[in-house]
């Protein structure tokens, strides 16, 4: 009997099956799709604020067209606001905005399925940049080989779009860095200079990040980053 009523209470419980985001980091004039299959009754709320800042009052507001099947339906977007909508258990959408192509800014977009006053949440943050060119950083927590400080890890395929591409490579640290990408190998020089080495190139894939201790590194460990990082631009074709 205890082992039943457990079984009832398991199934009883909210939950998603499956949920997916088409990408994490887009361009303005991208649209978003959104799948889901889910146990309980299910909402979707959506709320912006600035890349980088924290203000919410300095982003422009903008529209969403926001399509399931052949139904499209119009939501206004300001910087305060937080659109809720209901949907059901299982199903797919598109996301497109219009109204405000240039500011940058993140989208945070919350599944909740609820069930018997229990929840079950989705959260996804997704950087929203203008059409063209943008800039981030990448990195990785460091080790040392040598005199030489490595940094290397992978750049996870989800967190950019198929168009993306690498327009260029700077340093971000003030010291020259030898960076290996794609199969491409180039050492890239401080002061922030951009590199073409790896333009063309994908976004996602293994990254290696070497340069040599300063001096001071070596007479102090204390005053070694943690971490090892360069800034790239990225082109959305």
């Amino acid at each position: 009997m205890y082992a039943f009523v457990c079984l009832m209470l398991v199934s009883c419980q909210p939950r998603f099956y499956s949920f997916s985001v088409s990408a994490m980091n887009v361009a303005t004039t991208d649209s978003i799709v959104i799948q889901w299959q889910a146990r309980g009754d299910v909402t979707m709320g959506i709320h912006d604020i600035p890349y980088g800042a924290g203000n919410p009052g300095t982003l422009n507001p903008v529209t969403l067209e926001i399509t399931q099947g052949a139904k499209t339906e119009t939501r206004h977007l300001g910087p305060d606001d937080t659109i809720v909508m209901a949907l059901p258990s299982t199903g797919d959408l598109v996301i497109q905005m219009t109204g405000d192509n240039q500011s940058e800014r993140l989208r945070y977009i919350r599944f909740v399925a609820r069930r018997f006053h229990k929840d079950s949440m989705k959260d996804r943050q997704i950087t929203i940049s203008p059409p063209g060119a943008f800039q981030d950083r990448i990195g990785f927590t460091r080790h040392i080989h040598g005199d030489t400080l490595v940094s290397e890890g992978p750049v996870k395929a989800d967190r950019w779009t198929d168009t993306d591409q690498i327009a260029n490579v700077s340093d971000s640290s003030g010291n020259d860095v030898i960076v290996t990408h794609a199969g491409v190998t180039s050492t890239i020089s401080s002061g922030g200079v951009p590199s073409n080495a790896f333009n063309g190139k994908p976004v996602n894939g293994w990254w290696s990040l070497r340069r040599l201790l300063t001096p001071e590194e070596k007479a102090d460990q204390t005053k070694i980053p943690k971490s090892l990082t360069i800034y790239i631009t990225i082109k959305r074709r």
